[in-house]
C-alpha cells in the first residue's frame, strides 16, 4: 500500500507530481498557463479585429457611425461656410476695388473740374474786362457813366460786373443798367436768377447777360429778346464774322440801346422833355427785327464761306494732282529723249 501511495504521490517521481509538472510546470509546453495565455492572446486579437472591423464599418453596426456622420457633416458645413465666406469676401473685395476705382475717377474729375474752374475764372475775368471795354465805349458815346464793379461787394454779394448810369457823365444818373458777363452757358432759371440778383444787388433798373457767343446763350432763351420786361441776353461774339462790317459790338449796341430806352420810358424823361414811348417801342422792334435779319444772313454767309472753303480745298487738291501729272510727263519725256540720244550715239 505504501509503495502504491509513493508511486502515486511521491514528491519527486510520483505520478501526481509528474502530471502536475506536465500541466503546470514552467518548462512544459502543455502547461495550463501557456494554453490560457495563448487562448487569451487569440481572443484579444480576435476582439481587436472585431473592434477594428466594427468601428471601420459604414453601416449602422458601427457605434461611431452617427458620430462619424455628424463629424463629416460638420466638416462639410464648415468647408461650405468657409467657401461662401471666401466667395463673399472676394465679391466684397471686387466691389471695394470698383468703388476705389470710381472714387479715384471721381477724384480725378473733381481735380479736373477744379482746374477747369480756375482756368474758367481766369478766362471769365478776361472776358469781363473785354465786356467792360466794349460797354464803356458805348457809354462814352451816349454820355453815360460806366463803372466796373465785379470786385466790389454790395452787401454780401458781388453779383453784377458792370454798372452804367444813364446820363451819368454829365450829372446824376437817370437810371442804371447792370451787365453780368458769363463765359459759360447757364440754364434759363439760373440766368434769370443771376440777372434778378444783379439788378437787386446793384440797385439797377435793367439787367443784361453778356456771353461770348450764341453757343453760350442759356437754353430756351433767345438773344435780344426781353424777359420779364427788364432782362435780356446778348452774345458779344468777339470772334464773329465781320464780312458785314458790323463788328462784334453791333449786337451789344442794340442791347444797350434797348435797355437804355426801356429804362428811360419806365422812369420818364428829364424835366421839360417828352418821351414818345410808342415811337421808341416801334423803333426798338424794328432794330431787333433788323438784327435778326443780320444774324440770319450772317449764318447764311458763314455756311457759304464754309462751302467756298471746301471748294477751294478741292480745287487746290486738283491743282496739285495736275502739277504732279505734268511733272511725271516731263520726267517721261526727258527719259525718252535721253534714250534717243543714246541710240543715235
Amino acid at each position: 500500500m505504501d509503495a502504491k501511495v509513493d508511486e502515486a504521490f511521491g514528491a519527486d517521481d510520483g505520478q501526481v507530481a509528474r502530471v502536475m509538472a506536465r500541466h503546470f510546470g514552467e518548462g512544459s509546453t502543455e502547461a495550463v498557463q501557456h494554453q490560457v495565455r495563448a487562448i487569451v492572446a487569440e481572443v484579444m486579437a480576435r476582439s481587436r479585429e472585431d473592434l477594428v472591423r466594427q468601428f471601420s464599418s459604414a453601416d449602422a453596426s458601427n457605434p461611431l457611425s452617427d458620430f462619424k456622420a455628424m463629424a463629416a457633416a460638420m466638416m462639410r458645413q464648415a468647408a461650405d461656410r468657409q467657401t461662401e465666406q471666401l466667395s463673399a469676401m472676394s465679391s466684397r473685395l471686387e466691389e471695394m476695388r470698383l468703388q476705389i476705382g470710381k472714387l479715384s475717377a471721381e477724384r480725378e474729375k473733381l481735380v479736373e473740374v477744379a482746374a477747369e474752374r480756375e482756368r474758367g475764372t481766369a478766362k471769365g475775368r478776361s472776358f469781363e474786362q473785354l465786356v467792360y471795354e466794349a460797354v464803356d465805349r458805348l457809354a462814352l458815346s451816349q454820355g453815360d457813366g460806366c463803372e466796373a464793379v465785379g470786385d466790389r461787394l454790395a452787401g454780401t454779394r458781388k453779383t453784377g460786373d458792370i454798372v452804367v448810369a444813364i446820363d451819368g457823365a454829365a450829372g446824376p444818373g437817370r437810371g442804371r443798367i447792370v451787365f453780368e458777363a458769363k463765359d459759360c452757358q447757364l440754364s434759363r432759371p439760373k440766368a434769370v436768377d443771376e440777372l434778378s440778383r444783379a439788378i437787386e444787388v446793384r440797385c439797377a433798373d435793367y439787367g443784361i447777360l453778356v456771353v461770348p457767343s450764341e453757343a453760350e446763350v442759356p437754353a430756351r432763351m433767345v438773344p435780344l429778346r426781353e424777359y420779364n420786361g427788364d432782362k435780356l441776353i446778348v452774345a458779344l461774339d468777339l470772334a464773329g464774322d465781320t464780312v458785314l462790317g458790323e463788328g462784334p459790338q453791333l449786337a451789344l449796341q442794340v442791347a444797350y440801346s434797348l435797355a437804355r430806352a426801356r429804362v428811360l420810358m419806365t422812369r420818364g424823361a428829364g424835366a421839360g422833355e417828352q418821351v414818345d414811348r410808342t415811337a421808341i417801342r416801334e423803333t426798338c422792334e424794328r432794330a431787333v427785327s433788323a438784327m435778326e435779319d443780320v444774324r440770319r444772313i450772317k449764318q447764311q454767309l458763314t455756311g457759304a464761306r464754309t462751302q467756298i472753303d471746301k471748294a477751294s480745298e478741292i480745287v487746290e487738291g486738283m491743282t496739285t494732282r495736275v502739277r504732279r501729272h505734268l511733272t511725271e510727263i516731263d520726267s517721261l519725256a526727258g527719259a525718252g529723249t535721253y534714250a534717243d540720244r543714246d541710240q543715235r550715239g
